[in-house]
């Protein structure tokens, strides 16, 4: 997270301006992932165990900020790509590599339009075509407190697709 009195948010003047654009796309690329996985965690923790039951425009919101996290996961390992000459160091390394699957998701989606005909003569059962998002539910009663240690009981794997909400 970039905080709010962050120099990224005030760049100096006498930066190349090139830099500066450069900066604030990826200031922006990290405010907007920040702002989708906040819709993700918001909608999945208030539907907790009762995925089943959230609407139709959650549902949508919950998708289109998993997708804005891929676009933008993408544009910063481009931007930082084209911007850092030489060696990238361990972390930006691990970042770029880790980030090439959000190239690969949205190089997929951008030519969707092309691949239609292919996924309609496709046999047997496939994935939505945009998706879905899976995560790891603990209700309350799923754990215990045991020794003075807390004890996991169980948990629960909420799938959610372009359809629908489903508990697996």
């Amino acid at each position: 997270m970039i905080t709010d009195d962050s120099i990224l948010r005030r760049l100096p003047v006498a930066l190349d301006r090139g830099q500066r654009l450069q900066l604030e796309a990826l200031v922006f690329s990290a405010d907007a992932v920040m702002f989708a996985m906040e819709t993700i965690w918001r909608i999945t923790m208030a539907a907790g165990a009762a995925a089943d039951r959230v609407s139709a425009s959650d549902r949508m919101a919950v998708l289109m900020a998993a997708w804005s996290v891929v676009d933008h996961v993408h544009v910063a390992r481009e931007l930082l790509r084209r911007t850092i000459t030489g060696d990238y160091g361990p972390e930006l390394s691990a970042f770029a590599d880790t980030a090439a699957t959000a190239t690969k998701m949205r190089n997929v989606m951008n030519h969707l339009h092309t691949n239609i005909p292919n996924l309609a003569k496709a046999k047997g059962a496939r994935p939505p075509i945009f998706g879905s998002l899976a995560y790891l539910y603990v209700a309350a009663d799923d754990f215990e407190i045991r020794d003075g240690a807390p004890k996991l009981l169980g948990v629960r794997s909420v799938v959610m697709t372009t359809g629908r909400f489903s508990m697996v």
